[in-house]
């Protein structure tokens, strides 16, 4: 699921000023540590930015300054720069000139494996690191490193992210005489997690870097980057030189970026409109802020969509409540791992046939009307969710890779699973017992059924020597997952029993445009 974009702006001397530094704030989710020059305290959120050449070797100085940041601030990720070639530089023409030793290509590739060991040695495993790309200021400091096959190797062989500097790459571009679009797509902008904005000058002729106002193309190029780049989760804007600029720069900033999150965020589902006949949509976002619902809702009604789902923890309940969204059920996930692919014996696998489709339809209507979450939520039309599991089922009988399992007993089918079995993993969809014959240990059965129908498909994709495991899930020889409504203790009772684990609760939230259906009403009575 999409994050919540956030704006980290850099701490700088314009934060000298309480009123322009409490503002800034107020617009930014993160701020990001350069080399300090005003020290906040540890009530907030940082990024790092440091200063120092991943490309390099680093010194005990190098090191310690890290430590320091390490030792003070807890900072949520951290960011390189692909700085030189070269060990040392010096400024001439405000660009770097090699002093010293020039690293080959090899060894800077062996300098940033080094280096990333220290920097997760202080800042911890788990915390993100990014190096972000040089513009080339036509010196042999930037030869090769600003080419967008190296960066592409340093990201993607280090399994890091990348820092991306869109002014750097507009740099580099005119410098080089090439185009930008290609240059920019060549870069490995499926792993950037951050986004640096900055306008840039031309002097004597050359592109240089310093970090001017925004200009209308900038922001032009940014947002039709943002609308295709998926993984970014910081943007910073690079400005220095007045605090009132910076601040309208950042509120355009936040005004570009929630248009944007909605738009991908806000996500109409084709299956469940044309089931109802009205626009039906998801909120697929992990963060939660009464300002981004707001949006959605406002873009819902503009477009016309009626409903929005959305899963969420309880802990978000109030706010979803306070812009309309009601509780409507409690959904809990199941795992079930196991080392052990031994089939069980005192099981046989019956599949349906087209046939049985009817007698399985039967026990489906009686079975589940009423108690999922469609049933729950008065808003929907009973009839029309009367037909939503006859679909599903005929659904499950032609897809490839699933299939319905069933128990006949006295020549009468009496229960059915609902199972699929795709890239490696087993999931169990409907399960389902007459209600005439419960508590004769069927539901047990199905689920037996399942392991030895998964356990056959693993097999036979082991015998055509297909891996179908992650590395770190090779220990587990089968992988199944179930989902059921929190209030169901019959079918959490059964997985549990049968060795599943809750992985995790969440809740069905639901909106409804109330002017719509307000209309509707009217319509009908009319």
């Amino acid at each position: 699921m999409k994050r919540l974009f956030k704006i980290a702006t850099p701490i700088s001397n314009l934060f000298k000023n309480k009123d322009i530094k409490e503002r800034i704030i107020n617009l930014s989710e993160i701020l990001e540590l350069r080399e300090l020059e005003v020290e906040l305290g540890n009530e907030f959120s940082y990024i790092y930015h440091s200063d120092l050449n991943i490309l390099a070797k680093w010194n005990d100085q190098d090191i310690k300054k890290l430590e320091e940041i390490g030792d003070h601030y807890q900072i949520q990720c951290v960011s390189y720069h692909l700085a030189s070639r070269y060990q040392n530089n010096v400024i001439e023409d405000n660009s770097f000139v090699g002093v010293g030793k020039l690293f080959k290509i090899s060894e800077m590739k062996m300098n940033v494996k080094q280096n990333l060991k220290i920097s997760m040695k202080i800042f911890g495993l788990d915390t993100p690191i990014l190096v972000e790309n040089i513009n080339h200021l036509l010196t042999d400091a930037y030869d090769d490193i600003t080419e967008a096959e190296f960066i592409h190797e340093i990201v993607k062989d280090n399994d890091i992210y990348l820092l991306l500097d869109i002014s750097h790459v507009k740099i580099t571009a005119y410098n080089k005489k090439i185009d930008f679009m290609d240059y920019i797509n060549k870069l490995p902008l499926d792993r950037c997690k951050q986004i640096h904005l900055s306008s840039y000058n031309i002097k004597n002729g050359k592109a240089i870097d310093s970090h001017e106002e925004l200009t209308e193309e900038d922001w032009s190029t940014f947002k039709n980057l943002i609308k295709i780049v998926n993984s970014v989760e910081y943007v910073t804007i690079e400005y220095y030189k007045d605090g009132e600029k910076l601040i309208n720069q950042l509120e355009k900033l936040k005004g570009i970026l929630q248009k944007t999150l909605i738009s991908k965020i806000l996500r109409v589902l084709d299956w469940d409109t044309n089931f109802f006949g009205y626009k039906v949509a998801r909120i697929e976002c992990t963060d939660l802020y009464k300002r981004i619902l707001n949006g959605c809702i406002e873009k819902a009604k503009k477009d016309n969509i009626r409903c929005i789902y959305y899963l969420s923890e309880q802990k978000n309940q109030e706010i979803l409540e306070s812009v309309g969204f009601k509780r409507i059920e409690g959904k809990v996930d199941y795992a079930y791992r196991t080392k052990n692919i031994d089939p069980p014996e005192d099981v046989e696998i019956e599949e349906a046939k087209l046939e049985d489709l009817p007698e399985i339809k039967k026990i489906a209507s009686r079975v589940f009307r009423g108690v999922t979450r469609f049933y729950k939520d008065p808003n929907f039309d009973r009839q029309k969710i009367d037909t939503f599991y006859q679909i599903w089922i005929d659904k499950l009988m032609k897809d490839d890779g699933s299939t319905i399992l069933i128990i006949i007993d006295n020549n009468r089918i009496v229960a059915f699973n609902g199972i699929s079995f795709n890239n490696g993993v087993g999931r169990i969809f409907l399960i389902a017992v007459d209600e005439d014959f419960k508590n004769k240990g069927y539901g047990e059965i199905l689920i037996k059924q399942a392991y030895k129908f998964f356990i056959k498909n693993i097999k036979n994709l082991e015998s055509e020597g297909i891996n179908i495991y992650k590395k770190d899930e090779k220990i587990y020889k089968m992988r199944v997952n179930v989902s059921t409504q929190d209030d169901n203790i019959a079918a959490k009772i059964l997985y549990e029993k049968m060795g599943f684990v809750n992985q995790d609760t969440k809740y069905w939230f639901h909106w409804w445009n109330e002017e719509d259906l307000n209309r509707k009403t009217y319509d009908n009575a009319e």
